[in-house]
């Protein structure tokens, strides 16, 4: 392994390239991917398909520090890297229960890459299924869905997760309930009958500790808290609130 890699990425075979494993050993980023055959800029790997499980063949670029490697598993795999080697082998086992030669960067490749197919997998349960000719609609799809699978990690490994378990769906429900509760609007409500505060502002949104700070308002509004006239708000609330009163508000 070269001694600048500080960062360890691992990819999928539609973004691995030789040239790109070469630019990342350059800024100090390993990488480790499956590669297409079409994609090994003429390396004389041998072609494995009448070969037993666990054969493999491997070439190394020493200026680059980028390695292809060929391995039998069911069917010929190739993966480059250019901060994991073959050695030490590792052993895979099978649902035979027998255990065959696997090279080391193999071994990491399924360890670490698992973690990318789990979230593709979580994601693909519970997929926004709006259909639109928008090309870029797909896209924006996929962001919304992995920044939501994200937050529900990052919820299993807080504190509240201790006492309120969530599946991943109910953590989709209740996140999608805290957004429509503060931002649907009904129709029957009139100046003189306004929204509740906890519509207008729902808890989870008003002492979740991020995002909050004061702007002005374009007219003259109550204070959420003391109730008096102000030209101050909560930009994430949207509530007035003077200055005074901003952090008593966001306080359980």
């Amino acid at each position: 392994m070269p001694d600048n890699i500080h960062f360890h990425l691992y990819i999928d075979n539609l973004f691995t390239f030789v040239t790109l494993l070469d630019k990342l050993t350059n800024i100090g980023i390993g990488g480790t991917g499956t590669i297409r055959a079409n994609r090994l800029m003429k390396c004389p790997l041998s072609d494995l398909a009448k070969s037993k499980r666990g054969a493999y063949d491997y070439a190394f670029d020493s200026s680059s520090h980028v390695v292809l490697v060929r391995w039998m598993d069911s069917k010929p795999v190739t993966l480059a890297s250019n901060c994991n080697g073959v050695l030490p082998m590792m052993k895979a086992r099978r649902w035979s229960k027998v255990e065959i030669d696997q090279p080391f960067l193999v071994s990491q490749y399924n360890q670490y890459m698992g973690v990318v197919d789990r979230l593709d997998q979580n994601i693909a349960q519970y997929r926004i299924g709006i259909r639109s000719r928008k090309w870029y609609w797909p896209i924006i799809a996929y962001l919304l869905q992995t920044a939501m699978h994200n937050a529900w990690i990052l919820y299993r490994d807080s504190e509240a997760a201790a006492t309120l378990p969530l599946s991943h769906l109910q953590f989709i429900r209740e996140v999608c309930k805290v957004y429509y509760a503060k931002f649907r609007t009904n129709s029957s409500l009139s100046v003189r009958n306004p929204k509740a505060l906890d519509r207008r502002c729902p808890s989870d949104v008003r002492f979740d500790g991020v995002g909050h700070y004061i702007e002005r308002n374009s007219t003259e509004i109550r204070c959420a808290l003391c109730h008096m006239k102000v030209y101050k708000k909560c930009a994430k609330c949207d509530v007035g609130l003077h200055i005074d009163c901003f952090a008593g508000f966001h306080t359980r």
